[in-house]
């Protein structure tokens, strides 16, 4: 059995944002976040892709040149710090 409640609620709320979209208001039911196209805040996935494989290739270089006591490169070493700063951003540190 299905809640009744729940159901009535969201065709109640439907009708609000389809007659907010059909009429062309602007108002809380049109600017919904499931009915606006999605902001492009972050870029697309290939281009992330792209951005990663060379600081992976240089986190494995710095890695096996400190395990074999080796000196990594200086860009090798940089995309690696720029990896952690990123890291770091991100924690809130």
């Amino acid at each position: 059995m299905t809640n009744r409640s729940s159901t009535v609620l969201s065709n109640i709320w439907l009708d609000q944002v389809l007659a907010s979209l059909v009429l062309g208001e602007r108002d809380q039911w049109a600017d919904f976040g499931l009915v606006r196209p999605p902001e492009p805040d972050f870029p697309m996935e290939p281009v992330r892709w792209i951005g990663v494989k060379p600081v992976r290739r240089a986190i494995a270089k710095v890695d096996a040149a400190d395990h074999a006591g080796r000196y990594a490169d200086q860009l090798s070493r940089g995309l690696k710090d720029l990896m952690a700063a990123g890291i770091a951003s991100h924690t809130g540190d």
